[in-house]
């Protein structure tokens, strides 16, 4: 397969400037935001109202903790999948019909949403659980005997560095391109979705792996400024004041090249084989 990377990017590019809705979902994000803080706020208000904690009584601690927990959680996943959904439903349109509207966004919210919550579900359960019960593995091993728990941390512990590079691995190429697929796709099932996003970074690896470095590339390219800059905020603190109207105008940009990376994604996926603009 010949990509063309380059002009991808400049497609990319020229999406973006013909399509500034797609800056519409950072005003959802801001409001998504304030709207979980709040929520955050208000469960710290009610530990304090109840006058809950540790120490006074750690049964209702804990029970009350695990419920702020999962609704956290919860929240966190719907909104996330919200505002990416958006985003979605607009790219989707772009590619499709070379213009997004308004009404796309919204489209993409209402039929991507829960569908991209329940991938999220699947990913944070292949996180969670597997390292849960090799932990509780070698927790068993030690109420049998310390010798017994060293080597079941040595076995198990070995085990899991394994599982978490294997991890890696599929969340970052098996699940690269889930997204564009999800979008051209009319199944409901996150299953089929993921098997359809393995085959296809399988039988495109190369692609796959190239297009996730180029993201990874620009990507750090920005993060690696914003360290420099908070690190001379520290260091020359006489003009702090310049750093810090410049990293906010780094973190804007940077804000623009994410949505700017999500669009070559999308492009790189449905226009891999583009000869010109």
């Amino acid at each position: 397969m010949e990509v063309r990377y380059s002009l991808l990017l400049k497609k990319s590019l020229h999406d973006f400037k013909k399509n500034p809705v797609l800056l519409l979902p950072l005003v959802f994000t801001i409001f998504i935001g304030i709207f979980l803080f709040l929520i955050f706020f208000t469960q710290v208000i009610v530990f304090g109202y109840l006058n809950l904690s540790y120490e006074t009584n750690l049964i209702k601690f804990i029970i009350l903790l695990l419920i702020f927990i999962f609704i956290d959680i919860i929240l966190l996943i719907l909104s996330g999948a919200l505002i990416n959904s958006m985003y979605f439903g607009l790219l989707h349109a772009i590619i499709t019909k070379k213009e997004a509207l308004v009404k796309d966004m919204w489209n993409g919210a209402s039929k991507f949403t829960i569908l991209y919550s329940k991938f999220y579900l699947v990913k944070l359960l292949l996180f969670v659980v597997p390292i849960s019960v090799l932990a509780l593995l070698i927790f068993i091993g030690f109420l049998i005997s310390k010798g017994t728990g060293i080597v079941f941390a040595f076995i198990f512990g070995a085990v899991l560095i394994l599982y978490l590079l294997a991890l890696w691995l599929l969340f970052t190429f098996g699940f690269l391109f889930f997204a564009p697929i999800m979008t051209k796709s009319r199944t409901n099932s996150v299953i089929l979705l993921i098997k359809e996003s393995l085959k296809y970074t399988r039988e495109n690896l190369g692609h796959a792996v190239l297009t996730w470095l180029i993201v990874f590339v620009i990507s750090l390219t920005i993060t690696i400024a914003n360290q420099i800059l908070g690190f001379l905020i520290k260091v020359l603190p006489s003009i702090s004041l310049v750093f810090v109207i410049l990293t906010i105008l780094l973190t804007v940009f940077a804000v623009l090249l994410i949505i700017w990376l999500k669009i070559f994604l999308f492009n790189s996926y449905f226009n891999y084989n583009l000869k010109n603009l």
